[in-house]
């Protein structure tokens, strides 16, 4: 996700960034930024047309509900989910937060939603520095094929993986569209 949720990754940032960046000891805890304004706009937007939407087929799906036949019933619920579970679900996506918390060779990975922690996984480092970043690209487009100037704005030009190494076996910690990000990442990580 870290095309989206983007972390702090350079020393002069730290002091500016509140509530982002903790620093104990031997140990450093680092949290994503959240989305942009722009996407709490588009989110508005979206919940707008959805409970648009939502009003304007009650009675239908009401009227739907009250029939013994199985299949309206079905598709009534269908609805329903999606005018409930589509804009919670989508608002998990503005309340997501990632947090790495290094500490020597241990590095701790946790996922959240809604401030309730979903995933953690936590990985022993071969040694403090064991990172290495590697560039994905999953198949070049048209506009890479057809080598024309006018086009290379326009090229996939993939997007870049950090992984920690543990015993011996390359660990997806994120991942970036820019290198420079992902190497400033490693570089603050190492120093903890």
């Amino acid at each position: 996700m870290g095309l989206m949720y983007i972390f702090p990754t350079d020393d002069s940032e730290l002091e500016i960034i509140e509530g982002r960046v903790e620093k104990k000891n031997n140990k450093i805890i680092l949290k994503t930024y959240g989305l942009p304004m722009i996407f709490w706009g588009y989110l508005i937007a979206i919940l707008i047309v959805v409970g648009s939407m939502a009003l304007v087929t009650k009675s239908i799906i009401i009227t739907m509900l009250n029939y013994n036949d199985i299949f309206l019933n079905l598709l009534a619920y269908a609805v329903l989910f999606l005018f409930i579970g589509g804009p919670i679900i989508l608002l998990g996506f503005y309340f997501y937060e990632k947090i790495i918390i290094k500490e020597k060779n241990e590095l701790i990975i946790h996922h959240r939603i809604f401030y309730i922690p979903i995933i953690t996984k936590t990985i022993v480092l071969d040694s403090n520095q064991s990172f290495v970043i590697e560039h994905f690209l999953d198949s070049p487009n048209m506009a890479k094929t057809k080598n024309s100037p006018d086009l290379k704005g326009f090229e996939n030009k993939g997007y870049f993986e950090l992984k920690g190494i543990s015993k011996g076996e390359k660990v997806f910690l994120d991942r970036s569209s820019r290198k420079i990000d992902l190497e400033k990442l490693s570089g603050l990580l190492s120093k903890y």
